[in-house]
């Protein structure tokens, strides 16, 4: 958070994904925050946050990547939702691990994973205890139908009906970020400059600028500015490349900074600790 204050503003860790187009569905919010999805696993889940405030971390792995990736609704309204719902809420833990299943955060799960909630449930939970401990109207479904029950046996058991098509929301779902991903990397292809940049960069350089978003204008020394008396430079000993186009950020400087910070504080934190075990050694020699 110190360094990447705009995720405490509901920012995405990558900037190029708020492009996609979330959708608007007070009525499937709803159903999601009150556990009537018409998908068994996903409906434990969120009727256990409601009666108890807790989850296990599998679990909100699926209700988020569901809610986000195939009802297509903003991450940040399931991250306000598990705010207002979990006894054990921290805001990092909150914000990464949503922005982790909505592919916006760092390390971000690839756009393209997107978890099938039954096939989920049949490998975490393959009796359906879980579910008929949650779901009661399932309670008399036996194992190999309680994933995914079908319409009829759904209506018999006055079980919701599923809000979407799996299959059909995944396809749309990999559609828009297949043309996020691509609208991204023209961006930076079609930059008249990217020739001679490639001469110096590796093609893993590009990659990681195209994959973190980082595209955006700045003007022009922003790098020696930013970076200079650090201490701290990247391997090639530039913070920028002589005729790097204006409109990119030196963001192998940014990581190589950081990445130097993070370092110095965990040595200092070790040191602290093998301080604090000295002082509790003599208190106990004495």
């Amino acid at each position: 958070l110190y360094w990447r204050p705009d995720i405490a503003r509901h920012e995405p860790f990558y900037p190029r994904w708020d492009a996609f187009p979330w959708q608007q569905d007070e009525t499937a919010l709803h159903h999601w925050q009150q556990g009537q999805t018409g998908v068994p696993i996903v409906d434990a889940g969120m009727r256990q946050l409601a009666q108890t405030g807790w989850m296990h971390n599998r679990v909100r792995m699926i209700v988020a990547m569901y809610l986000v990736k195939l009802l297509k609704i903003d991450w940040r309204q399931g991250e306000r939702w598990f705010a207002q719902q979990l006894l054990d809420i921290d805001f990092a833990s909150n914000n990464g691990g949503w922005q982790w299943c909505a592919s916006t955060g760092v390390d971000a799960a690839p756009y393209f994973r997107i978890f099938n909630p039954h096939t989920q449930s049949q490998r975490f939970d393959p009796t359906g205890d879980y579910i008929r401990r949650w779901v009661p109207e399932l309670a008399s479904v036996p194992a190999d139908a309680i994933h995914e029950p079908t319409q009829q046996l759904a209506r018999h058991l006055g079980y919701a009906r599923p809000l979407i098509d799996y299959k059909r929301a995944r396809a749309e779902t990999l559609e828009v970020f297949k043309k996020l991903w691509a609208a991204s990397y023209e961006l930076l292809a079609k930059n008249s400059q990217l020739e001679a940049l490639s001469s110096q960069l590796s093609l893993g350089d590009i990659y990681a600028w195209t994959y973190a978003g980082c595209v955006q204008p700045v003007e022009p020394g922003y790098g020696e500015r930013r970076f200079a008396g650090r201490g701290i430079w990247p391997r090639r000993g530039v913070c920028r490349p002589a005729d790097e186009p204006q409109e990119f950020v030196d963001d192998r400087a940014q990581m190589h900074f950081l990445a130097g910070r993070r370092t110095m504080t965990g040595i200092l934190l070790l040191l602290q600790i093998r301080s604090d075990l000295y002082l509790l050694l003599l208190q106990l020699m004495h």
